[in-house]
């Protein structure tokens, strides 16, 4: 708890928001003029890695704690994700895009697996270490967005409280793509709330995108881009506001699209992503639960 404490000291302190927070009146009240400025170049990139080698550490302090029970946590799922790695990796490509055993989940994952044990042999520390990264980054971004948003302390405390969260931390250890997948749905967000102030195409396509990356881990964030299609008319002028939506969903299924192709070509049937939506109504075991939801998803 000192430690924690200590971090934080010296955090508003290096930011300089520890003079900030003494001359605030007792009713803590914004200025006006804060909510416009927004750091800038060194003291962004200061704040930025403060924030990131905070959350790491908390990460690898989590990591050393659990380590050696994360194997216990969806110990079928993580076996699944990487049985289709190591396909991968002896070159069974056939088997990887067609195994009905691993249609439960979106190819991404078991795709990065794959790399990680290409360089790193079949270790689950190195994939590990990578989403302890990640999941720091995520940390970052979340504070760009905040600091786009709000007052610089408001955008601080943001990104200190997704640093030292214990659940953000816990789940970056673990075997599972959630992590991994909420990085590219908070860049996403940060490219439409930029869009704010430079409306250009290529900002919602870039959004939509991600979008579709955050999809090849975890199917959650399908729906995601409609949604965010939706509310593109608030933040673009009238004129361009059809063209804006249009430019997310595109770069959505764009990125998505090879998914579903593929799935058309292998089970004749239309799967956006994967069969996961309707496993959890089936018996665990049944030998028909492969062909129902194959015709569950047509």
């Amino acid at each position: 708890m000192l430690w924690t404490l200590n971090i934080g000291y010296e955090l508003l302190t290096v930011t300089g928001l520890r003079g900030w927070f003494s001359k605030q009146p007792d009713n803590f009240a914004f200025d006006r003029n804060q909510l416009s400025s927004k750091p800038r170049g060194s003291t962004l990139l200061i704040q930025c890695l403060l924030i990131f080698f905070l959350a790491l550490g908390v990460r690898v302090l989590t990591w050393q704690d659990n380590r050696l029970e994360v194997w216990r946590v969806q110990t079928f799922v993580t076996s699944d994700y990487k049985d289709s790695a190591r396909q991968l990796v002896s070159g069974d490509y056939r088997a990887f895009v067609s195994d009905l055993n691993h249609m439960e989940h979106p190819p991404g994952y078991p795709i990065l697996l794959a790399g990680s044990f290409k360089v790193f042999g079949d270790s689950d520390a190195a994939i590990e270490f990578v989403q302890l990264i990640c999941d720091s980054v995520a940390a970052v971004i979340l504070f760009m967005i905040a600091a786009e948003l709000l007052p610089l302390a408001a955008a601080m405390i943001t990104g200190a409280l997704a640093a030292l969260s214990p659940q953000f931390a816990y789940y970056s250890v673990l075997l599972l793509p959630d992590s991994l997948a909420i990085v590219p749905v908070l860049l996403a967000v940060y490219f439409l709330v930029r869009a704010r102030r430079h409306p250009n195409l290529l900002n919602f396509v870039a959004a939509g995108a991600l979008v579709g990356v955050s999809c090849w881990l975890r199917a959650n964030a399908l729906l995601l881009a409609p949604f965010l299609a939706a509310i593109t008319p608030l933040i673009t002028v009238r004129g361009k506001r059809v063209r804006a939506s249009a430019a997310l969903i595109f770069g959505t299924l764009l990125v998505v699209a090879p998914i579903t192709i593929k799935n058309a070509i292998v089970f004749h049937h239309f799967i956006p992503l994967s069969n996961m939506r309707s496993c959890f109504l089936l018996p665990m075991g049944s030998s028909a639960s492969a062909g129902a939801l194959l015709v569950d998803w047509a």
